[in-house]
């Protein structure tokens, strides 16, 4: 029976978040009149990414994935600060276009540590951790990883309060 409860538990938990995010956000966009067709591509995302993130276990990715992920993000950061910077030198008001580029620096530095722990802190190779000693340096990505996206959230709920 404690095993029977645990499960529950842990899948109240798994789902409590991406569900919640979509039924809120969904809630919203419908009182905001949202057309029926950009809600239904939201749900399809939602329900798409929700189940993805559900999947309990997947096999240790190969080195590599973290370098082109790695790599993906860079680029895509970049996209990012050269679309800010075209905005912002036209743009009367800025606050909005500076907090979202801070939230990108957040996102962007918590996904970088997120490849570390991966690549050089060796966290899915257990043996290679401990071989390599690098253990040592987990609680602080992690620190650095949870503070980011923190601060990353924040600023992105500054720029949408913020008037474009």
């Amino acid at each position: 029976m404690d095993v029977l409860i645990g499960a529950i538990k842990t899948i109240l938990w798994m789902y409590s978040l991406p569900l919640g995010t979509t039924l809120i956000v969904l809630g919203l966009a419908m009182k905001a009149e949202v057309k029926n067709s950009k809600l239904v591509i939201f749900f399809i995302f939602s329900l798409i990414y929700t189940g993805f993130v559900s999947i309990p276990h997947m096999p240790k990715p190969p080195g590599y994935f973290f370098g082109i992920f790695g790599t993906t993000i860079l680029v895509s950061f970049v996209f990012a600060a050269v679309n800010w910077y075209k905005k912002r030198i036209i743009s009367q008001n800025t606050t909005a276009l500076d907090f979202q580029m801070l939230s990108i620096i957040c996102y962007t530095i918590a996904a970088w540590y997120v490849c570390g722990l991966g690549s050089i802190g060796k966290i899915l190779h257990p043996d290679e951790m401990i071989q390599l000693n690098t253990f040592d340096y987990i609680p602080a990505l992690v620190v650095k990883i949870m503070i980011s996206f923190v601060l990353g959230t924040l600023f992105s709920a500054l720029s949408l309060s913020k008037k474009e």
